[in-house]
C-alpha cells in the first residue's frame, strides 16, 4: 500500500494489526449493507 511506504510517510505507517483490523470493518460494513439491502428488496425471504 502506498500509506505504509516508510520512504514516503516516514513514521506515520500502519501497523500491520491496524491494516487487518481496518480491512475487517470495511469488509463487515459491506457484508452488513449487503444483507440490509437484500431485506429491503425480498422483505418476505
Amino acid at each position: 500500500m502506498l500509506l505504509n511506504d516508510r520512504d514516503i510517510m516516514g513514521n506515520y505507517i500502519n501497523r500491520p494489526w491496524q491494516n487487518w483490523s481496518a480491512f475487517a470493518i470495511v469488509g463487515f460494513l459491506i457484508l452488513a449493507n449487503g444483507l440490509y439491502g437484500y431485506t429491503i428488496v425480498f422483505p418476505s425471504a
